[in-house]
């Protein structure tokens, strides 16, 4: 296991940010460590007070991932001009948005389209199993999002269709196919 000393005049909270519906593949257990897919790996962490423990991935990675390299109070300094935003930001102390994948957070929003957090989950962990790849972490199977190739390669009623999208299918499916068109260039 690996741990950062977090700097109490940069906060930062695991439980609101990854509890907040800005990402949908971590998982909280009953014992405080969320477990998550990011890109190729799985990361297993958990913070307690200024401490940050986790494995799964370099510190680096992870201090990029939770933006542990940007300067929070300054952000929210910036921000902070009405009593809404202020309430905000005292009720959600040391959230930060996470450095997510492109592709993955692009498809989880096209997902997230009249929906609730529940079936968001459900729909990008289906994307997953019907076209990421298995990774075996603490006994357990774990799939990578796919690259957007996996999907058009595929063809939208080989499977995607499968993962119960509804209308949100073939807006999925194009993105994919143009991101796909573009990365061929």
């Amino acid at each position: 296991m690996t741990t950062l000393t977090l700097h109490p005049e940069q906060p930062f909270s695991l439980d609101n940010t990854l509890g907040c519906g800005q990402v949908f593949r971590w998982n909280r257990a009953e014992d405080g460590w969320w477990y998550g897919v990011v890109g190729e790996r799985v990361i297993k962490c958990r913070q307690d007070g200024d401490v940050l423990t986790f494995e799964g991935a370099a510190a680096p990675f992870v201090r990029h991932y939770f933006a542990l390299d940007l300067d929070l109070e300054e952000i929210l300094a910036a921000i902070d001009r009405d009593p809404f935003i202020h309430a905000a930001i005292s009720r959600c102390r040391g959230l930060r948005l996470v450095r997510q994948p492109t592709w993955e957070c692009l498809c989880s929003y096209i997902c997230a389209t009249n929906s609730n957090i529940p079936m968001i989950r459900r729909r990008i962990a289906t994307i997953a199993q019907q076209f990421g790849r298995e990774i075996q972490f603490e006994e357990i199977t774990y799939y990578t999002f796919p690259e957007p190739s996996m999907i058009s390669c595929k063809g939208e009623s080989q499977c995607l269709s499968d993962c119960k999208l509804g209308y949100r299918t073939p807006y999925v499916f194009d993105t994919a196919c143009a991101i796909t068109n573009i990365n061929q260039w």
